[in-house]
Order: structure tokens, then sequence, then C-alpha cells
């Protein structure tokens, strides 16, 4: 008989552990989703409306940020394939985070020699062409909303004053993006050489990129925020140079609306 008592008990004891056990899963499971929905309602980008390409939003009201509050957006830039430009107060580029923009870096020069002697020849260079086409659609946009600096970002290309680094005899390059061996690694890298105090670089491939000593200018610093989405079609594929032990990535674009992120800094 006491047997059966022990046994009764310890069956029991049993029922009530499992019953403990599933109410505690329970609880973190709720107290997770519950987490889960306030991280949602405090991130502001869930509720982000984009305008059309076609369309200015200078009408809208904007949004004033510090610098602090562009840094999740810098960092997140490689990872999620949007653009983030950031600009001075007359609209021209101070940095410009974009992959697909920094992927054709590596041929810049060549690029634009093709484009001048297509230009004589009264052609059309299909690789400026298709850069040139995207980038237009966000300088008519800062445009725009500055009316200066008619092309902003593509004469900041042309002049060689958007990237811009050494090799290793001092020398400057114009045109270069060594980050762009792994866009999920080494840009990090690049990101973190433009927010170190000044003269913080990055090295790679015997490629030296100054960083813009964002940080220590522009931390008391206001910007308004701008969205602009414009649509891209079609496949770029960047190839590696025979001649230059620089890699350049592979990417793909295909025929969906690219996100581009402006913020222009505030007097």
């Amino acid at each position: 008989m006491e047997n059966a008592v022990d046994a009764l008990k310890l069956a029991f004891a049993v029922f009530v552990f499992v019953i403990a056990l599933a109410l505690a899963v329970s609880v973190v499971g709720q107290a997770r989703a519950t987490s889960d929905i306030i991280l949602s309602l405090n991130d502001r980008t869930n509720y982000y409306d984009y305008v059309e390409q076609s369309d200015n939003n200078a009408n809208e009201k904007d949004r004033i940020v510090d610098f602090e509050t562009i840094l999740p957006t810098i960092y997140r830039y490689a990872k999620e394939q949007y653009a983030v430009t950031i600009l001075d107060e007359e609209g021209i580029p101070i940095v410009r985070y974009d992959l697909y923009t920094e992927g054709f870096m590596g041929d810049w020069d060549k690029i634009l020699k093709k484009q001048q002697i297509a230009s004589i020849d009264n052609k059309t260079d299909s690789q400026y062409e298709e850069i040139a086409k995207r980038i237009k659609i966000v300088d008519n946009f800062i445009y725009k909303e500055l009316k200066k600096s008619e092309n902003p970002i593509m004469d900041s290309l042309k002049k060689g004053d958007l990237y811009k680094g050494k090799n290793i005899n001092n020398a400057t390059i114009h045109s270069v993006a060594p980050w762009m061996g792994n866009p999920d690694t080494d840009t990090i890298y690049r990101i973190q050489a433009d927010l170190g105090e000044s003269g913080t670089t990055y090295e790679r491939n015997g490629v030296i990129y100054e960083g813009k000593n964002l940080s220590s200018k522009y931390k008391d610093s206001k910007f308004k925020e701008k969205f602009l989405e414009v649509q891209t079609s079609g496949t770029t594929v960047i190839e590696p140079d025979e001649n230059s032990n620089i890699e350049y990535s592979l990417e793909t674009v295909k025929g969906n609306k690219k996100l581009e992120i402006i913020y222009i800094l505030q007097k």
C-alpha cells in the first residue's frame, strides 16, 4: 500500500513539474513576443513612406536628425542594398555609400575615357549611361530640394572627389573602392575609417583609403533626412581587371526599386 502511495506522490510531483515547465516556456515565449513588438514599435524605419522617383517630398514634413541617428543607416547599407548620400548645405556630397557606384570605381577612369570616345564617335557607351541614368535621378532630386549643384554626385564622381585614396607609393588615386573585395565585411572597415579620427585609413590590396573624419566633424550637426525610390532594371556584372590585383564584386540588379537615403547638412 505504501508503494502505491509513494507512486501516486511521484506521479503527482511529475505532473506538477510538467505543468510548471509548460507554464515557464509559455511565459518566456510571451515575453519574447512582447519584446519583439516593443522593438518593432520603436523602430521608426518600419513606418517610413518612401516617395516614387518622379516625386519630391519637399512638401512633406522633413525629419531633422543628428549624426548618431545616421550611424545605423550607414552600417546597414551594404547588407540591405540601399544607398546613403550625405551632403553639405550647398548640396556637395561629403560621402556616398552605394555598392552600385562603388563597384565601378576600379574602372571608372577607363569608363570615362570610353564615354569620351563614344561621344566623339556619336555613340553611346552603355556602361557609362547605365551609371549616369541612375545617378541623374538622384541628382535631379537633390537639385529640386536645394536649387544648387545641378549634378552633385556625378560631378564629384567625374572629378574623382567622391572616392579617393593612395597607393603604396603615396600617389593619389582618384577612383578607388578597395573595400569592394567583400562587401559584407570590408565595407565595415571603410565605414570605421570614415568614422575614425582625422588620418584614420583603411588599406587593402596596396590601396589606402583615407577616412572622412565624419564623427569629429559632424557629431554636433543636424541633417535633413530625405527618401527616394529609384526603379532599377537589367543585370550588371563587375569583371576583375586582369592588370590589377584589386578584386571587384559581382552585383546583379533584378529590375526592382532601389532606396536612396539622402542627408542634407543644416546650417
